[in-house]
């Protein structure tokens, strides 16, 4: 199914141990590789702009700067030099004759040394293929994101109910993407309450996004400079971009969950929300998981009575009755596989 894209991410680097299944902590960003830049003058530029574009690139620290005649095969490019870590850039951009610079993938005018200063920091970072290529959601590449994708798609193969968080997430850890953790959270997890729910057949993504919502967190897919996508999980306060619990979906209910649509004759009287709802949940044949921080935030009581008169309803209008009781709703959603299932929250 398709997968939904929205913004970009700015990213840390981050170590991951995977022989002992252990998470990693964030740890602070390395510096970038050297950029060196060399200009060929087109169209014959003014003296002050060439002299303009000197004193800038100087003050900017550009390395190797060289500002020279064009040559016949003059093009813009980028040669990368040196060792893997260690990686030298040479830019090759002209200077024309309206006073522009132009290199791989932008242009600049002399007062635009913030963002030539940003195109640097990008190529030093993330490598020349970064300039040109289209990022999606959280600061990806189609191909990188379609790979933290099938990563995530992964089916969970154990049961989750009654572990402790951190035990299922050193589980979890166990993909191609490295899984580093925010110290804070690790603390959270270690002391939260053993898991609610059971994710047994969900898919990794949604498994670990579900497990982390109690405690704050979220679960964000980044590239780090200089180095390969890592799956982070980090304070949702600090996150533009999170990997969701499940996704919305297009897909017609009658396929999805075609006994949501069935009609029942009921009557409920004398029994709770939670005994109410389980019931029904047998019977629709569609897992049912709750967002526990919603709940607690309105102080929900699933063990409040309900009473509904008798009549026919289908299942989908009797949840709605049912949950309109205790102040709570339901979406219809899928896993990264396309497994349906019910997200209530308050």
């Amino acid at each position: 199914m398709p997968l939904p894209m929205s913004r970009s991410w700015i990213l840390l680097a981050a170590v991951f141990a995977l022989t002992t299944t252990t998470i990693a902590p964030v740890i602070a960003q390395q510096p970038g590789a050297r950029v060196e830049l060399e200009l060929y003058q087109s169209g014959r530029p003014s003296a002050q702009a060439t002299q303009a574009w000197y004193q800038a690139l100087t003050k900017l620290g550009v390395k190797n700067l060289k500002i020279r005649a064009a040559r016949p095969a003059d093009q813009q490019g980028i040669v990368t030099g040196g060792a893997p870590g260690n990686e030298t850039y040479r830019v090759v951009g002209e200077l024309n004759e309206r006073g522009e610079v132009i290199v791989p993938g932008g242009r600049f005018k002399v007062g635009d040394m913030p963002a030539l200063s940003a195109w640097m920091g990008k190529l030093g970072d993330h490598g020349a293929a970064a300039l040109t290529e289209t990022k999606s959601a959280f600061g990806l590449n189609e191909q990188q994101l379609v790979a933290v994708h099938t990563d995530l798609s992964t089916p969970v193969e154990f049961a989750t109910k009654g572990m402790k968080p951190m035990d299922v997430l050193r589980k979890l850890a166990r993909g191609k993407h490295p899984l580093v953790i925010d110290p804070d959270l690790e603390k959270a997890l270690t002391a939260d309450d053993p898991m609610r729910d059971e994710l047994q057949g969900f898919s990794r993504g949604m498994t670990l996004a579900v497990l982390l919502r109690p405690v704050g967190g979220v679960l964000v897919p980044r590239k780090p400079a200089r180095a390969d996508v890592e799956l982070a999980i980090l304070d949702g306060k600090s996150s533009a971009e999170l990997w969701p619990i499940g996704w919305a979906t297009e897909e017609d209910t009658s396929k999805l969950a075609p006994k949501l649509l069935e009609t029942l004759s009921a009557e409920i009287d004398g029994v709770t929300a939670a005994e109410a709802l389980d019931a029904i949940q047998q019977r629709v044949e569609v897992p049912f998981l709750w967002d526990h921080n919603s709940l607690a935030l309105r102080k929900v009581k699933l063990d409040t009575p309900v009473s509904l008169p008798a009549g026919k309803r289908l299942y989908a209008k009797l949840l709605v009755e049912i949950l309109g009781k205790i102040r709570c709703h339901y979406e219809l959603r899928v896993d990264e596989n396309g497994k349906p299932f019910l997200w209530i929250s308050g």
